[in-house]
């Protein structure tokens, strides 16, 4: 009786149910559709994607079934039901495209286009006789206002196409650069009038094409701090053009809602290694190693964000950027620093002309075990901001090793790092690691570095090199290394190759890399790679940049 009830009910307004799903998807993606510019939560992704894929289907079946079944005519809003559907399949403003990709299927929803509008004509003169005046002048303004509605988002999705973008750029010579209009007013309104007129670089960026402009001097650090800001308006004006209909209907919103979301990915390796020791007493993570998903339980568990001084980070990366241009600014990976403060040699030399990943690696555990080593006598010189800040660019490339791959140039290994922790000397220090009860997650892993240290640097190597960790062992003898160096400027050194790595991942990796992450909130990565573009003169640069794919 219950299923027949259900069917009854079905029969009857089935398709004012769906009429209404229709609508609720559209407002759910209204209200939800900006803030991926600005949050990169996982429930808030796949919460817009499935509303997303269903707002289309649900539309599509829902005017469908009214051109197709004999419906009783005593549903005078049919006639208006068809063009209100037509309606949604031209989406909301702010979520036209949910990935990259979809702009490259302007075409499939241009016939979708022309299905849907017979569709909706034919149903509109099914039941135009029942329909009074009033409704079916209704009916017919909903019907032009949907198809101009659908005709906006396929235009849309083929502006925010790569190639459409890169055929449509304007080129212009700048006269100035970004700094010398800043000097003159850092306002809101202004800074965002200087990322509209400057947008073209970063077009010319993501699409593979060269844009002459001036090179961006020492600023005053106020002034510098706004030329970040700037790169956010800009990056978050090219989302806009990427996958919302932006650059069909010019809308403009507030200042204050184009910023990027000012956290930071952070993936540790020391707290892997805790976590995994803790998790053979857990049920769920006993129950992800039975059931062979334990590097996605680790990865769910050990990566998170880091919203450290924002402010302090960027003053810091800013000062640590390459002076010279030419070829150091995204090739160098290191080696412009360490050869500029003359300690280009031993392991230092070999860290950063090694495979990428490793030397990732290498260097994340050099600068864990460097600042659990040296914390103290750094903190007497006042640079707790630069321990903080080495910190969170090293945990950063890491979470991007282990969290995003595809960021990053060349062939990623993100298993590096587990099969490291699984190594007998690694795992033997971590389970018979002596930590207080409740001690914090940071005591933890810095009382982890000072193990490693006091083993690797007490004890020589062994005669079986596969129960050892080459590769932590590595990373605490340079760590050694940079200590015996004995200055007072070696975490600027540290911070120095990291940003340099940050700088050559960044323009290795594929161009549409960092339009993706557009959507997800952006990254901390693209923004200092655009900054390093602003400071950079085209003129004396030749630089390689890979070829992006439609």
């Amino acid at each position: 009786m219950e299923v027949r009830g259900l069917l009854k009910l079905w029969n009857e307004w089935g398709m004012q149910i769906l009429v209404l799903v229709s609508f609720l998807l559209q407002v759910f993606l209204l209200t939800f559709g900006g803030m991926r510019r600005r949050s990169s939560s996982a429930v808030l992704r796949v919460s817009l994607w499935l509303a997303y894929l269903l707002a289309d289907s649900t539309a599509i079946y829902t005017l469908g079934h009214l051109s197709v079944v004999s419906g009783s005519h005593k549903h005078k809003l049919v006639a208006f039901w068809a063009p209100f559907l037509l309606l949604h399949l031209g989406g909301p403003e702010n979520i036209t495209a949910y990935a990259l990709e979809d702009n490259s299927l302007w075409l499939r929803h241009l016939q979708t286009l022309a299905v849907q509008v017979l569709g909706a004509a034919y149903v509109m003169y099914r039941y135009m006789a029942s329909s009074g005046t009033l409704l079916l002048l209704a009916s017919i303004c909903m019907f032009a206002a949907g198809l101009l509605k659908y005709g906006e988002r396929i235009l849309a999705l083929k502006r925010g196409n790569i190639s459409s973008i890169r055929t449509n750029i304007n080129v212009i010579h700048y006269a100035k650069n970004p700094c010398d209009y800043l000097l003159q007013d850092t306002s809101e309104e202004r800074i965002l009038r200087i990322a509209h007129s400057h947008l073209t670089i970063c077009k010319g960026l993501l699409t593979n094409y060269w844009i002459v402009h001036p090179k961006i001097e020492q600023c005053p650090i106020n002034v510098a701090m706004n030329i970040y800001k700037l790169i956010e308006m800009e990056l978050s004006l090219m989302y806009d053009i990427l996958y919302t209909k932006a650059a069909v209907i010019h809308t403009c919103e507030p200042a204050g809602k184009r910023l990027w979301k000012g956290s930071i990915g952070q993936y540790n390796f020391f707290h892997l290694c805790i976590h995994k020791r803790d998790t053979r007493n857990e049920l769920g993570g006993r129950l992800a190693i039975t059931m062979r998903l334990e590097y996605w339980w680790n990865k769910l568990h050990c990566s998170g964000t880091d919203s450290f001084s924002v402010h302090d980070l960027k003053n810091l990366v800013l000062q640590a950027l390459p002076e010279n241009s030419k070829d150091m600014y995204f090739k160098s990976r290191g080696r412009f620093i360490l050869k500029e403060q003359m300690v280009y040699k031993d392991l230092a030399r070999w860290s950063v002309n090694i495979e990428f990943d490793e030397s990732i690696f290498v260097w994340h555990i050099a600068t864990e075990v460097y600042i659990s080593q040296s914390k103290h006598a750094e903190a007497e010189h006042d640079q707790e901001k630069l321990i903080e800040a080495a910190k969170v660019m090293s945990n950063y490339m890491m979470f991007l090793l282990a969290v995003k791959p595809d960021m990053l140039p060349g062939r990623m290994d993100e298993d590096t790092f587990i099969r490291e922790s699984n190594k007998r000397d690694v795992d033997s220090t971590v389970s018979s690691l002596d930590v207080p009860s409740g001690s914090r997650m940071q005591q933890r892993e810095e009382k982890l570095a000072q193990e490693f240290f006091d083993m690797y640097h007490t004890h020589p190597k062994g005669d079986d090199k596969s129960y050892r960790s080459p590769d932590v062992e590595r990373g605490v003898l340079l760590a050694k290394e940079l200590i015996d160096l004995g200055r007072h400027d070696t975490l600027e050194l540290i911070l120095g190759v990291w940003v340099e790595m940050v700088l050559y991942a960044a323009q290795q990796c594929r161009l549409d890399s960092h339009a993706r992450q557009l959507s997800n909130g952006g990254e901390f990565m693209t923004i200092v790679w655009l900054l390093a573009h602003h400071f950079m003169p085209y003129d004396t640069v030749d630089i390689a940049i890979p070829k992006i794919e439609d």
